[in-house]
């Protein structure tokens, strides 16, 4: 079970303003050129200023006009949306990807299989981790608790 809805994702020709347009809400998405090849893959909060930010930058322009996005189901997190893009990078190796400096994000610290399965649950983790944490802490202190007191008692049966 994937983290968008099925089928295509949303095509907008930045340049010719056909297609869906996109709207301010998060999502991942791709800058592809007139054959359709992806050249850019990223991540954003708001896919309509996003989309804005790159014409004005030029990464989307008269040769790279389309502005492909995906909006996530409800319940997504961003774990899953950053692992889908650092997938996605990794899978088409994009031309305007950087990997160093403050813009795009390194990717060869992901190991992906052959049939790109799906993403992990990446904050379900951290949340089970913080919780068993949690628990050992709770343990341990319950135990201090019991040593303390069980001290005391033997102290007055002496």
């Amino acid at each position: 079970m994937g983290i968008f809805n099925k089928g295509r994702m949303n095509r907008h020709d930045a340049i010719s303003e056909k297609g869906s347009k996109p709207s301010n809400v998060a999502g991942l998405y791709y800058i592809r050129d007139k054959d359709k090849q992806v050249q850019y893959v990223g991540l954003t909060n708001d896919l309509k200023r996003r989309e804005k930010e790159h014409i004005k930058s030029g990464k989307i322009n008269k040769d790279r006009p389309f502005f492909d996005f995906h909006i996530p189901k409800s319940g997504t997190t961003y774990d899953d949306l950053r692992y889908e893009e650092k997938r996605k990078i990794a899978k088409y190796n994009p031309p305007l990807n950087k990997t160093s400096g403050r813009e795009g994000r390194p990717t060869n610290n992901l190991h992906l299989s052959e049939d790109y399965g799906s993403a992990p649950k990446g904050s379900r983790i951290k949340k089970f981790f913080r919780f068993m944490l949690k628990l050992i802490i709770g343990a341990i202190i319950v135990l201090c608790i019991l040593s303390y007191f069980a001290d005391k008692f033997t102290n007055l049966i002496q």
